[in-house]
């Protein structure tokens, strides 16, 4: 059985409630769907309260009716009233449906402080995550940064195996607090970027799955670091929050540590 592809259009019509619906409600006729998808699949928005419905059946008649799904990606259903605008709407659930790469959440430390959060939204279908980060700190000398998942600062459900270069080192971290990483070489403050890549974040089944690559970008600087990784609580859940610290107690994170979180096809 095929499934409908999400329509894409130019524009962003909007139309309007041609009546009252409640929250349960689940066929809506608007006042014009001119310019709007002649077939499913579409997202609707209704600006009054937030709501995101998928369109599912476009219902040719007298009158036109739209069949939908109410309170689609972490929205709530809510009671539609007439007149209220319905606007069309490209949404995560859609670019992610087109193999698109996007942003879902940035975050910038304005002053020094001890952790640094990223959080996963609610409500996508997310196939895997891409991190990149360039984290600053005053400690550098050979230290290590930590990555947990969901704030398990404090659990041991890390595995990591990882290599670096100059000196061709490597080794294992078995039952560790978090997946460790270099925090960058004796000139201060270090500067140290990554790119993180974790597949199956919202499966209730299987473990984490990471690969983290790390270089020293200091003029004359050598050092790459590769690591492959998992989470592995004793219950699989979905990844809520990514954070970031230096595993030294005491030792902040420098205003100007950056992260951003990118869901990827």
């Amino acid at each position: 059985m095929s499934v409908p592809a999400y329509q894409l259009i130019n524009g962003a019509p909007v139309t309007t409630a041609a009546a009252a619906y409640s929250s349960s409600d689940t066929v809506i006729e608007p006042a014009s769907w001119a310019a709007f998808p002649v077939t499913p699949l579409f997202m609707l928005l209704v600006p009054t309260t937030g709501e995101l419905m998928k369109v599912t059946a476009c219902n040719a008649g007298s009158p036109n009716t739209w069949t939908v799904e109410r309170g689609m990606e972490g929205t709530v259903a809510a009671a539609i009233g007439s007149g209220d605008n319905l606007a069309y709407s490209i949404t995560a659930a859609v670019l992610a449906s087109l193999g698109t790469t996007y942003p879902i959440d940035e975050v910038t430390l304005g002053s020094n402080g001890p952790i640094l959060t990223l959080t996963v939204p609610s409500g996508l279908t997310i196939p895997a995550l891409k991190i990149r980060a360039d984290l600053r700190t005053a400690s550098g000398g050979g230290g290590y940064f930590r990555m947990t998942f969901n704030l398990s600062a404090g659990g041991t459900d890390y595995d990591t195996v990882y290599m670096y270069q100059p000196g061709g080192g490597g080794s294992r971290w078995v039952n560790d607090a978090g997946i460790r990483f270099w925090s960058g070489g004796a000139t201060l403050p270090s500067y140290c970027p990554v790119e993180v890549h974790i597949h199956h974040p919202q499966s209730t089944v299987y473990h984490k799955l990471l690969f983290l690559d790390q270089t020293d970008p200091d003029p004359g600087g050598d050092y790459i670091m590769k690591i492959a990784g998992k989470w592995h609580p004793t219950t699989p859940v979905p990844i809520t929050s990514i954070s970031f610290f230096n595993e030294t107690p005491g030792i902040d994170l420098l205003a100007g540590s950056h992260a951003k979180l990118i869901v990827e096809p």
